[in-house]
């Protein structure tokens, strides 16, 4: 059995000795589109013999080297949206993974620096546990944004608001009670503040008034339920507004009938 990927190559190689133009990608994509003779089939659903393979490459050689042919430029374009579709797709898994990497990395040294204060009154200790907190926070602030890079004067403004709602969830005064607790709740409560963190900077973005101060975690939690409680509301509007609708038309047909009896 000869695999199709080498049949692909074959057929790259000779069409550069032609001077046909054509990629790798569109080479491979034309090999496992042929067709074969005798079968409804591509060559690329069923096994390929040896001796098939010379008939395979002259198809997929023929195919390409028509110049103008419409199915040759829809195969063209195909192929190019699906290698750039790959890339795009290669391009967020990478950014997923590094933004995991980052963001694991910050918990990482928060949770081993306040494993080695855990009993031990050290005041400047839990200034850099705190430190490496507020550190954690900016640097998932800036994974997440579009080019996961922050300019120097942007990066002001994020410490400006990430240093407030950390404080409103999380004050200084907590590092203590946070260092005694075990590794999994040292890693749950940390993803826990990573989220309200941006909770309360989204709240800030939006109403547009920071001033400095640290917003109460409890006022985003009382709007997230006032939020929920419109929201329900609404659908239940919509759901007495669809059946007037009905009950409406119910009665528009009752008075047709009646017309015409």
């Amino acid at each position: 059995m000869v695999p199709i990927g080498s049949i692909g190559q074959t057929v790259l190689l000779e069409c550069r000795e032609k001077s046909i133009s054509a990629t790798k990608v569109l080479c491979d994509f034309t090999v496992a589109t042929t067709r074969r003779d005798d079968e409804q089939i591509f060559y690329s659903e069923a096994r390929l013999e040896e001796k098939e393979a010379p008939t395979l490459t002259a198809k997929a050689i023929a195919v390409l080297s028509t110049e103008g042919n419409p199915a040759v430029e829809t195969m063209r374009l195909q192929a190019n949206f699906g290698d750039l579709f790959r890339c795009i797709e290669s391009a967020a898994v990478n950014r997923d993974t590094e933004r995991s990497s980052a963001v694991a990395g910050g918990i990482r040294r928060v949770v081993e620096r306040s494993g080695d204060l855990d009993g031990r009154m050290d005041f400047e200790g839990y200034n850099q546990v705190y430190q490496l907190v507020n550190d954690l926070l900016f640097t998932t602030a800036r994974v997440n944004s579009l080019t996961m890079k922050i300019d120097e004067d942007v990066e002001q403004e994020v410490r400006r608001e990430v240093s407030p709602a950390l404080f409103s969830v999380m004050p200084r005064t907590a590092v203590q009670s946070f260092c005694s607790l075990g590794i999994n709740e040292k890693v749950c409560h940390l993803r826990e503040l990573i989220s309200l963190v941006h909770g309360i900077r989204l709240y800030h973005s939006t109403s547009g008034d920071w001033k400095g101060a640290a917003l109460d975690v409890n006022k985003v939690l009382g709007d997230s339920d006032n939020c929920r409680k419109a929201d329900d509301v609404e659908a239940r509007l919509g759901e007495i507004s669809g059946k007037i609708a009905q009950l409406g038309e119910h009665i528009a047909r009752l008075l047709f009938a009646s017309l015409v009896s």
